[in-house]
């Protein structure tokens, strides 16, 4: 009676570990298809599309790397945050303009890929339903922003959105002080204090 009972607990963890699996899959590889799709088309044109304001990050990652000082050499209205993500990309692919760009693009691209993970993180830890899980992260491609916007290079609205709910996360597993810091995490990315507020109220 114990070893079908053995069994039969093995049997249910393999069952939802494949389900667990199958479930994240169905929000991943969506994105990563469509996400691919735009940016190759956006790479492979010469030159390449580069959105204004992702311009002006790898210019001041740039200057950066050169010694200048944002805000002194270079004015921006965002946050210091964003900036300094271009200079350590500029550090590294600087020596190529082309691959800093796509540096940046791929970049981008896994932050709003780490976003819809992390929404369905939350609904299968919330729920323990993977279905709703899945049907939550694939729900978040019906904004194209999601797949579409990264291709342009880097923007810091992305990081709002990973360290907002990176707090969230650590605020619903009671792990209050890493939820604080991901919440002024957000500040320094755009000056958005919606987490930081949330994350007031709850500890």
């Amino acid at each position: 009676m114990e070893r079908l009972r053995a069994i039969e607990r093995n049997f249910i963890f393999h069952l939802r570990t494949h389900c667990r699996a199958l479930s994240l899959a169905v929000v991943v590889l969506p994105f990563v298809v469509l996400a691919s799709i735009v940016a190759f088309s956006r790479l492979s044109t010469t030159p390449p599309y580069v959105g204004p304001d992702a311009l002006v990050f790898e210019y001041s990652g740039w200057l950066i790397v050169n010694g200048r000082v944002p805000y002194l050499d270079l004015w921006d209205i965002k946050p210091p945050g964003i900036h300094y993500v271009a200079g350590g990309l500029a550090a590294v692919f600087g020596f190529s303009q082309g691959l800093f760009h796509t540096s940046s693009v791929i970049v981008t691209m896994s932050v709003s890929l780490s976003v819809i993970i992390l929404v369905w993180q939350l609904v299968a830890q919330s729920t323990n339903d993977y279905i709703a899980a899945a049907i939550a992260g694939t729900a978040t491609l019906a904004f194209k922003t999601t797949y579409v916007l990264p291709s342009v290079g880097l923007r810091p609205k992305f990081y709002v959105l990973l360290f907002g709910l990176l707090s969230v996360h650590f605020l619903v597993v009671k792990k209050h002080t890493r939820a604080v810091v991901f919440s002024r995490m957000c500040v320094l990315a755009t000056r958005d204090r919606i987490f930081d507020n949330i994350t007031r109220s709850c500890c």
